[in-house]
């Protein structure tokens, strides 16, 4: 209770980047939106999320659901970009900005970021929350891809 109010009020006086520290990155306290430049994950929002799952339903999709208000997530960006590049003919991934797209956060009950979530035939198959750095994606994704 205590720190659902006191992110709100932190969240009114626009220090959404104290709550970050503070709280974690809470998927509630967002406000702004732009894509951090990717080369080879996609950026996916509502109206297209649901089209890529069904586009390749054997190949695995990670999805990085993420915020630009986030510093752990602008921290994990380059390390999910290198997976993307590294695995490009095995793996499919995705970006969704929550305060883009809060309805496909919801949807996958995404209360904080960054969160990975990894799908085959349109079925989460694990999700990792708060992964730092490159090696806990990579040891999800090697049972998967292997």
């Amino acid at each position: 209770m205590l720190r659902a109010r006191a992110t709100t009020v932190l969240h009114m006086m626009g220090l959404l980047g104290l709550a970050a520290v503070l709280f974690g990155c809470n998927a509630q306290t967002s406000n702004s939106s732009s894509d951090p430049g990717t080369h080879y994950a996609a950026a996916v929002d509502t109206n297209s999320f649901d089209a890529l799952l069904a586009s390749e339903p054997e190949k695995p999709i990670l999805v990085d659901f993420w915020a630009e208000w986030c510093g752990p997530c602008k921290a994990l960006a380059p390390d999910v970009e290198a997976i993307a590049g590294e695995y490009r003919e095995k793996l499919t991934v995705a970006k969704v900005d929550i305060d883009e797209s809060p309805e496909l956060a919801q949807r996958y009950e995404v209360e904080y970021v960054p969160t990975l979530i990894i799908f085959r035939n349109g079925q989460e198959l694990t999700r990792l929350v708060g992964p730092s750095g490159k090696q806990p994606i990579v040891n999800a994704l090697t049972p998967i891809l292997h």
